[in-house]
């Protein structure tokens, strides 16, 4: 796949001829920094001249074009068009091949960008070395020069540079994000697991849900009984079953994270692919010191849909974690023992289930929030209330009003559930401050 990208973007037309009187070739300009063994097209660019022309190139090819594979250090390619009339014309590019080649977001080196490649970023931050001239996020091979420092597994950290500038930090995990793979795409993933390992789960603050819920589930590593030692970052998917959630609903928070704070000393990666029925979440810490212990690392929010015409009854949701790597500071796995749980849902013995639209704005709110409920809700008292991921109350307030602001001040920074209700309806958002 890399080399039909690269190719792709490396065929050259560059008009650089050397210039003769009727007859003009060029191959390319006079020189060019490539990828050593990666392959690329060269294509003839004649004018002038009679045709039918032939072409020869210096490694015995004819043809208007050739594949090149750029050996390490200096290449020459010749080229020499001859047109109908016996006249020729030459032209040569220098190929600089680099020994190292780097795909922007594939920073562990196994040919793409996901979640895993949050791990050699977070294991290399803050090291320094040269700079990839003309770096940019393409996904395409871009020539660089080797750091000669390596992870664990050997990959040089050049790779985790994602944005070339010379510096692993938090600005190359946009390089993970740009190029991410779709999962439908990703061949699978060594799993270190077992029995025996660092339990890791997702918890729900309740049983049962009904349609319409948003649920905040909270995913775990380790327990109280065991606990996870040295660790300094992990990566894994979460599977669900997307026909029971609101499209687009589902989002990834990393609040009260006892790995690491996010900005400070964490950086973290998530993807959601609701038709794969897959979220990806990846974090590491970034000052080469582990962590141990247990409990929450990251909240998953996500609303249930209304699934109307169900009859009675309660469906259960399985979410299960496959595809994890938990690794130390030296970068070595750490065994993990995932496990599958449930969510409840209990389902309304009517075909239809009533919808009330209501809104919360702006998002994220900085001086106030403002509700809008629909007259229906306004005619009885509604309790609004504003809770924290872990469930603890920030606000609390009764309303007949079809609008109601929340002033902000007081309440930190961050992601917070947002209910109404009152005797007949009960519904909720997740809404941010800053």
């Amino acid at each position: 796949m890399k080399k039909l990208l690269f190719i792709c973007g490396l065929s050259f037309l560059i008009t650089n001829s050397l210039q003769a009187q009727g007859l003009d070739l060029s191959i390319g300009p006079d020189s060019i920094r490539v990828c050593a063994m990666e392959p690329m097209l060269l294509i003839a660019d004649i004018s002038g001249g009679q045709a039918p022309y032939t072409v020869s190139w210096s490694d015995g090819s004819t043809g208007d074009s050739i594949w090149f594979i750029p050996q390490a250090g200096g290449n020459w390619v010749f080229a020499t068009a001859t047109d109908a009339g016996a006249v020729s014309k030459s032209d040569s590019i220098w190929m600089q091949a680099h020994d190292a080649c780097v795909w922007p977001g594939d920073a562990n080196g196994d040919g793409q960008a996901n979640n895993l490649d949050i791990l050699p970023i977070g294991l290399g931050f803050g090291n320094i070395g040269p700079a990839r001239p003309e770096a940019n996020l393409l996904w395409m091979a871009q020539p660089a020069d080797n750091w000669n420092s390596h992870t664990p597994n050997g990959t040089d950290y050049v790779h985790s540079d994602t944005d070339g500038n010379g510096v692993i930090h938090v600005g190359d995990v946009q390089g993970i994000t740009t190029n991410y793979l779709a999962p439908q795409s990703q061949p699978g993933v060594s799993v270190s697991s077992g029995g025996d390992g660092v339990p890791l789960f997702v918890e729900f603050p309740a049983s049962n849900f009904s349609p319409g819920d948003t649920v905040v589930a909270s995913v775990i590593l380790g327990t109280a009984q065991f606990p996870a030692d040295s660790v300094y970052g992990i990566a894994f998917s979460v599977i669900y079953d997307a026909a029971l959630f609101d499209s687009g609903s589902v989002q990834v928070e990393y609040s009260n994270n006892w790995l690491g704070s996010k900005g400070v000393d964490l950086i973290t990666v998530d993807r959601d692919f609701y038709h794969s029925s897959q979220v990806d979440i990846g974090m590491s810490r970034t000052n080469q010191v582990f962590r141990s212990g247990y409990g929450q690392i990251a909240t998953i929010i996500v609303t249930i849909d209304d699934i109307a015409g169900k009859t009675g009854g309660v469906t259960m949701i399985d979410f299960d974690i496959s595809n994890v790597s938990l690794t130390s500071s030296s970068g070595q796995a750490i065994k993990v023992s995932p496990t599958q749980t449930q969510l409840g849902i209990s389902l309304s013995a009517t075909a239809d289930l009533e919808k009330l639209e209501w809104n919360a704005y702006p998002i994220p709110a900085r001086n106030a929030l403002t509700i809008d409920l629909p007259p229906s809700l306004s005619r009885s008292e509604s309790t609004l209330t504003i809770t924290d991921m872990l469930g603890k109350n920030m606000y609390t307030t009764k309303t007949r009003s079809s609008s109601t602001n929340i002033y902000t001040d007081g309440i930190p920074s961050g992601a917070y559930l947002l209910r109404v209700y009152n005797d007949s309806f009960s519904d909720s958002k997740v809404v941010t401050f800053e």
